[in-house]
């Protein structure tokens, strides 16, 4: 009963705080108070005991989140506009103007703040900030409202597991400082950069020691990622593993040596890890590591023996009690999982087995038991993880890293050091070789077949205990109670959260038609962050059409990507280019159950701004729901398209030029009469687009109003005898931590 109890405390911890990212609230502190009093209670009365982990949990919770609410509270209580001075927690990476890091602010408008209040916040700068560095600099505060979309990236998700709560500009028209204060840190760094400037691999070599991957190209990262090998790079529980074993093999020396000495391994296992830890600037997964270091210590000396289950549970739930929200946090599953499958490894494998055997029979257990979690953040999996994980988990673990190790604790050994540093190069130049020569590995998973990977660890179980017949028994009930037996809808509509700009997916059984593309910079797009993940999600196998409403960054940015991935069958367009359909008024298709009609321009020019913008009419006649894609049109445009009413009429019209007062004239929505009104823009955007007068005229008129900075995603599921629609935020966005950084814009 006692054990039970134990184990019972951990898991209704562990699953509490599991629960709190998705609580619409966060509870008034008043309730603090009473979970204390509730739990000094639960330690007096036996049949309380059982509470225990949940109101533990619901304390731990409540304290770090109101702590995150008053960070907040401090950094915008003196408006967007602040005079602050910031310490730089991370390193500075280079962006398309400027360059970002995280900082802590220290002082705002002269108000020194106390440490556990301090903020945490991206920060742009016209000047890289160096780990440490402390600047004073009027700063431009904004919240944080990143984009929602069912995939691609999530900001604000992010920023709740990095603890930040707030964007900051430096304001280029006022003079700033910089205090550099010596930094043995950055000395370090600076130190290495000199040593291994003539290497081929700095940027892998500065990954494994700091933590930095400024200079690790994107060819590589994809390659790393779509290989399974990207955890390699990133300093976490195996890394800090590796160096706590090294440290602890020097500690058994002198254990053996002198018997007296018998903590000697876990002190230079644990200082090992620590100064590890350390160089990697004390980054979130390499604290979390660690503490399991610590923590494995501390169980092995101090507390005698432990079941490998309760070990697991008691480590993840100190972790969570230390760090509760990287409960969203990849990084934090990817290495809570691997740990826990190694354990489920260890209690069924044969005792005596050949160490190939066993290394081998341990990575096939790792990628089957990891594949859900994989294939839930990131909605594919690599098809060579298992094999190069086999060659290269070995390979970094015996020679990559304490090579790597050994060469940075000689850096003034002069002609030893180099030939180091020469091996450790050589080392990555076989991991590279390797990349370079393998084809594309990676497979996206389509959002039907995700479910079935959670059932993969559950077969891989069942086939080593249950006869043929159960388990193919299982293999039926599992199809069944996973099929989805709803009718699915005749064709889709996706209205995409890009920020300021437009990207709208119509999907009909495999294929799509892509109006836009949404924006593109020198480092990423659109298109490879939503369009793309949102098409592989969905299964879709080829783009029929692309159509480029005009030739602005924020419609056309991702075009050439697209086309160099895609390969649309056909491109839409009004510009003069080598677009197969030109964007005329009067042109039109069928394309499956519905017809696309080209209502404006009336002819194609030579450059395609906002005026020229390709208007399609996208109608299905079973459903008699029909959509207005209108991209920048200007009022003089809508006046000329009224002319014409029966050609716009429309169920659902994409509001034009993103809500601005150079559009939506109110002739224009009588004529359309829509139903739904929907515009693709971002709150608090540079443009402040939509225009609250535009708004008005849509909702005057009973119009359902929607916009994709709001609501996130936009779909529409249309049947034949009807349609549904849904909001991204509307379904998984109404968290209390994202009303926290958005500031309740929804």
């Amino acid at each position: 009963m006692t054990l039970y109890l134990h184990y019972w405390t951990l898991v209704s911890f562990v699953a509490v705080v599991m629960s709190s990212p998705h609580w619409p609230e966060l509870p008034n502190l008043s309730f603090l108070m009473i979970g204390i009093t509730i739990l000094c209670l639960s330690f007096k009365y036996r049949k309380g005991r059982f509470s225990v982990g949940l109101i533990f949990a619901f304390i731990i919770v409540l304290s770090h989140g109101h702590i995150l609410q008053h960070k907040t509270k401090i950094l915008f209580q003196s408006g967007q506009r602040i005079s602050a001075i910031v310490e730089a927690d991370s390193l500075f990476k280079p962006i398309q103007y400027g360059f970002q890091g995280i900082v802590i602010v220290k002082k705002i408008n002269d108000q020194d703040l106390p440490s556990l209040f301090r903020p945490k916040i991206w920060l742009t700068s016209p000047v890289p900030l160096r780990y440490g560095e402390v600047l004073d600099a009027d700063l431009r505060l904004k919240n944080i409202r990143g984009m929602m979309n069912v995939v691609g990236p999530d900001k604000e998700k992010f920023a709740l597991s990095k603890g930040i709560v707030g964007y900051g500009n430096v304001v280029a028209t006022k003079s700033l400082a910089i205090e550099s204060r010596f930094s043995f840190h950055n000395y370090l760094i600076n130190n290495l950069n000199e040593k291994i400037r003539q290497l081929n691999n700095i940027g892998m070599i500065e990954a494994l020691l700091f933590g930095i991957k400024n200079n690790i190209d994107d060819e590589l990262r994809d390659r790393l990622q779509q290989s399974g090998l990207s955890h390699l790079l990133t300093i976490s529980g195996l890394h800090i593993g590796i160096i706590y074993s090294l440290g602890w093999g020097a500690g058994l020396i002198f254990f053996r040596l002198n018997s007296s000495f018998i903590y000697l391994p876990a002190v230079f296992g644990v200082s090992a890890a620590f100064f590890y830890a350390w160089l990697a600037g004390f980054s979130v997964p390499t604290l979390r590591a660690f503490v399991m270091c610590v923590l494995y210590c501390l169980m092995q000396y101090l507390i005698g023996r432990m079941s490998g289950p309760y070990k697991f549970l008691l480590t993840l739930s100190i972790i969570l009690a230390i760090y509760p929200f990287s409960v969203v946090s990849p990084s934090l599953w990817m290495s809570v999982g691997a740990i826990a499958v190694i354990f489920l490894y260890q209690s069924m494998a044969e005792k005596k087995s050949h160490w190939l055997k066993t290394a081998f029979c341990m990575q096939m257990f790792i990628f089957v038991f990891m594949a859900p979690i994989v294939v839930l953040f990131f909605e594919g999996i690599s098809t060579f993880s298992l094999l190069l994980n086999i060659l290269f988990v070995p390979w970094f673990s015996f020679v990559v890293i304490p090579l790597n190790f050994l060469a940075f604790l000689t850096l003034g050994f002069g002609r030893v050091n180099q030939i180091l540093w020469s091996s450790v190069d050589a080392s990555l130049d076989l991991v590279i070789y390797v990349l370079n020569h393998l084809p594309q590995g990676w497979w996206d998973i389509e959002s039907e077949l995700i479910p079935y990977f959670f059932f993969l660890p559950l077969v891989a179980m069942c086939s080593l205990i249950f006869s043929k017949k159960a388990l193919g028994l299982l293999g039926i009930t599992i199809i069944f109670s996973l099929r989805n037996w709803h009718a699915p809808p005749s064709w889709q509509l996706n209205v995409l959260d890009v920020g300021h700009g437009l990207a709208v997916v119509i999907l009909q059984g495999n294929r799509a038609l892509v109006y836009d593309t949404g924006s593109a910079t020198r480092r990423s797009s659109k298109v490879e962050q939503v369009v793309t993940p949102l098409l592989r999600y969905q299964g879709i196998e080829h783009i029929d059409y692309l159509v480029i409403s005009h030739f602005d960054n924020d419609h056309s940015g991702g075009v050439n990507i697209l086309r160099n991935e895609w390969s649309p069958r056909e491109l839409v367009s009004s510009q003069n280019n080598d677009a197969s359909i030109p964007c005329i008024k009067g042109e039109s298709w069928k394309w499956g159950v519905l017809n696309v009609d080209i209502i404006w321009p009336e002819k194609t020019v030579s450059r395609a701004y906002n005026p020229h913008s390709c208007v399609l009419k996208v109608s299905d006649k079973r459903s008699e729901f029909s959509v207005l894609l209108t991209g920048d049109i200007v009022a003089m445009v809508e006046w000329l398209l009224i002319r014409e009413p029966w050609s716009i009429n429309a169920e659902l019209l994409v509001v034009p030029h993103h809500g601005s007062k150079t559009s939506s004239i109110p002739q224009f929505i009588e004529t359309v009469d829509p139903s739904i009104a929907v515009t693709s823009s971002t709150i608090g955007g540079r443009w402040n687009l939509p225009d609250p007068g535009v708004k008005k005229r849509y909702t005057d008129r009973g119009v359902e109003w929607i916009d994709t900075g709001s609501s996130g995603q936009i779909v529409v599921d249309v049947y034949t005898d009807g349609y549904k629609l849904n909001t991204r935020r509307a379904s998984k966005g109404n968290s209390w931590y994202r009303h926290m950084l958005r500031k309740q814009v929804e």
